[in-house]
């Protein structure tokens, strides 16, 4: 997506054929199991859906020409060498403090389950799940039990994510901006930091 541009309800004349954007966009849902990269994109025109704009529509097509400019790309998958092991990891974004309860434990609980299917299925991780998140302070709070006193605002639901801490259900750990590869999941971004996050999911061209 354009990263000086942003779209809004109302904010241009109607999209005059409304079946074709919905049959578009939800086409392009379908796409994203293959295509990660655009998730966020897409996310961003499905919400308009039920009254696109020319504005939405414009960016709708921008979708379809960088699936066209990348046709020759997916998800490489490769076989792993010697021994299988499995490590589930996921990344999380927090930006304001406040939000700090809803995407870590939205994320906490997303891994949670998916390593409880995994173990249902006789699959079982080589270690404890790790949540990476790119605020410090998010993840001292984690952890930290010393925190506790300062932090009697957050609700409940945030200490979804300190239980299962101190349980060893799950681990929190700390990466840098420049590797947080949720971003490309949150927002729109310049060409090199977007071609960089891009080949961090292993999107690729087909040899």
């Amino acid at each position: 997506m354009v990263t000086s541009s942003s779209l809004s309800l109302d904010d241009n004349t109607a999209f005059s054929n409304l079946v074709k954007y919905r049959q578009v966009v939800g086409s392009l849902q379908y796409v994203t199991l293959s295509w990660p990269d655009i998730a966020f994109a897409v996310n961003k025109v499905c919400q308009y859906m039920h009254a696109p704009t020319e504005n939405h529509w414009s960016a709708v097509k921008r979708i379809l020409r960088y699936l066209h400019g990348t046709v020759e790309h997916g998800m490489l998958i490769r076989c792993s060498s010697g021994s299988f092991k499995l490590l589930l990891t996921c990344y999380g974004k927090v930006i304001p403090i406040s939000l700090l309860k809803l995407s870590q434990m939205l994320t906490g609980m997303e891994i949670q389950m998916i390593d409880a299917l995994l173990n249902e299925l006789g699959i079982r991780s080589s270690s404890t799940p790790i949540l990476w998140c790119d605020n410090l302070g998010a993840t001292y709070l984690s952890a930290n039990p010393i925190f506790h006193a300062r932090t009697k605002h957050v609700e409940i639901d945030y200490h979804f994510v300190r239980e299962k801490v101190a349980q060893g259900d799950l681990r929190v750990q700390h990466i840098s901006t420049h590797d947080q590869i949720a971003d490309i999941f949150t927002k729109p971004l310049p060409t090199p930091r977007f071609l960089f996050l891009r080949s961090k999911l292993q999107v690729v061209a087909r040899p």
